[in-house]
């Protein structure tokens, strides 16, 4: 991605080698939760109370979210930057899981919003007269959807949906509980926060900025639990090769250095 970027070594994360396997251990903490709590709420679905739903539903949509985010640093080569070919393998999986989303299609427009952003050209844009989000949404979702990729997602609903009352466990109400509504609640929670707050009014924006974002600079763990750190959104077009788990590091960095300028 975006190779005119600084890299972790430019930020004195010297041990790599850590820091690789700490995202690669997250990335298969989110794909194995991911699978593991889908089966236990198809199973145990008809025993859960109203609150326990709710709390099953949330916690289905920030791994769902994950699952994006695990595909995203894949995208940037941050998993497993001397095994591309594994790095790039765990993104395909993970965005299969995610929406059965193409993930070549979804790296090529990743490029383009980064090597374009805020512009005609980014693909994650506004069509560039309007900035309503709700048409913006409506954008967003379309470059990353194709008939193909809905056909097959509803085929595997389906196919899943059969399995299980063949099984005599589960249904098509809790496939679309847990798997369908968490879907469309990470899409918005990703258009929310990685797209749409970060870069909203930036086009034609007067700023020395290559990037035309702004970050949101929540507290560590309301920044993890609202997505995964996509608020730190400068920070990651900044320093694009920088995995998810290190962005609030990088934004307290960068933070410390912009006020020791400042006291200059």
């Amino acid at each position: 991605m975006n190779d005119t970027g600084r890299n972790l070594t430019d930020l004195n994360l010297t041990d790599l080698n850590r820091t690789e396997l700490i995202g690669v251990a997250l990335a298969a903490l989110i794909i194995g939760g991911w699978i593991l709590s889908l089966a236990g709420c198809l199973i145990e679905a008809e025993h859960l109370s109203t609150s326990g739903k709710v709390i099953a539903l949330l916690c289905r949509t920030f791994l769902q979210t994950g699952l994006f985010i695990v595909a995203h640093d894949a995208m940037h080569g941050s998993l497993l930057p001397d095994h591309p070919r594994f790095n790039h393998g765990i993104g395909r999986f993970s965005l299969w899981l995610y929406g059965c989303l193409d993930y070549d299609r979804c790296l090529t427009n990743h490029r383009r919003h980064h090597s374009s952003p805020a512009s005609v050209d980014d693909p994650d844009y506004h069509d560039g007269h309007s900035t309503n989000p709700f048409s913006w949404y409506i954008r967003f979702m379309a470059g990353y959807l194709h008939p193909q990729q809905l056909i097959l997602l509803v085929g595997t609903w389906a196919g899943l949906g059969m399995t299980l009352r063949w099984a005599g466990a589960g249904s098509i109400a809790s496939i679309l509980l847990y798997w369908t509504v968490p879907l469309l609640l990470s899409s918005l929670q990703l258009f929310l926060f990685g797209t749409y707050l970060p870069h909203r009014g930036s086009l034609g924006a007067a700023t020395d900025e290559p990037h035309h974002v702004r970050s949101w600079a929540l507290p560590p763990l309301l920044s993890l639990v609202s997505c995964y750190h996509f608020g730190y959104h400068w920070e990651h077009h900044h320093y694009p090769h920088v995995p998810w788990h290190l962005l609030p590091r990088v934004h307290a960095m960068e933070r410390s250095t912009r006020q020791h300028h400042a006291q200059r």
